[in-house]
Order: C-alpha cells, then structure tokens, then sequence
C-alpha cells in the first residue's frame, strides 16, 4: 500500500508540469518510487557521449542561455522546477550567472504547493573537461554534473537549509 501511495504521490507531481519542461527528468507512472532517481540517473549516464570540448583550449563553454529544470526530494516534499532560465557567462574555466522563471510544484502527503520559481544567482561555476559544477547563491545549495554534449549538461543536486536536506537530479539545455 505505501509503494502505491508513493507511486500515486510521483504521478500527481508528474502531471502538474507539461512533459517540455521536464524532459528526460520525470517518467514514474511505472517506475518504483524508490528505483526512479536511479534509472533515470543509469539512463542519463549511459546516453552522455561527448562530442568533444568545445571552448577555449579544449574546455566546454557553458557561457549563453540554458533552459534548467530539477526533480528535488526531501524528508518532507517531493519537487519539480521546471522552465528555469539560467543566463551563464564563463571566463577561461569559472562561471556565474542568474536564474529567471519557471515553477516550482511540491507535493506533501496529500497537499499539492505551486509557485513562480525565485530568482537564484549562480555563483562559484566550475568547469573541468566534461565536469561542471556550481552553487545557487550559497555553497549549501550545490549541483554537480557533466556535460552529455556541446547543448545539454545534467548531474545531482544537494540542496542544504538549516532543517530541510533535498537531494535530487538536474538538467539544463541549451536555448
């Protein structure tokens, strides 16, 4: 009964953001609640061939607009942002930048809670060969990655309040 209620809680979070703001991130109408992170991580991994750098000196250049979308869980809530615009401008391997837009939808128990994402500002933006990572305004809330190719990059996130810990996936395209 608890894996049904948690399959019914994921398809109801599912549903509430169309499938273009999720992208690869969110397919568990059929996916145990406890094996979906990892599927869609195995599945991500195993599909990130590069196609070489494509910045100076052989780096990836993240510099541009990116379309980010994230699929967080904590102790309390389950959370999908979708259709977040990240602006990044890298120089030589750092980067930095802002977020603008999109929504945030987290399901608690039976209560469903929808809003306007915030602005975040992207800060100590790292990039090592085909690795990337970087914070939203602070080193609690950390998201490290790889790039699949030149237009999209995904990883995992750590998101660290003083009572909450939200852990979770992420992806952004290039615009």
């Amino acid at each position: 009964m608890e894996g049904l209620r948690a399959r019914s809680r994921e398809t109801r979070v599912a549903s509430l953001l169309p499938d273009a703001h999720l992208g690869e991130m969110v397919r568990t109408e059929t996916v145990s609640p406890r094996l979906g992170p990892l599927l869609i991580m195995g599945a991500m991994l195993a599909s990130a061939c590069s196609d070489g750098p494509s910045g100076p000196q052989g780096m990836r250049d993240v510099s541009g607009l990116w379309t980010f979308t994230a699929s967080l869980r904590s102790a309390v809530a389950d959370c999908l942002v979708g259709g977040v615009e990240l602006s990044l401008i890298q120089t030589d391997s750092t980067f930095s930048g802002q977020s603008d837009g999109g929504t945030v939808v987290c399901v608690s128990g039976s209560a469903t809670d929808q809003r306007d994402a915030l602005p975040r500002q992207v800060i100590n933006g790292l990039v090592t060969g085909d690795s990337v990572s970087f914070n939203f305004n602070t080193v609690n809330f950390s998201y490290t990655g790889r790039f699949q190719d030149d237009t999209a990059m995904f990883g995992t996130a750590v998101e660290v309040s003083p009572s909450i810990t939200a852990t979770g996936l992420w992806r952004a395209s290039r615009k």
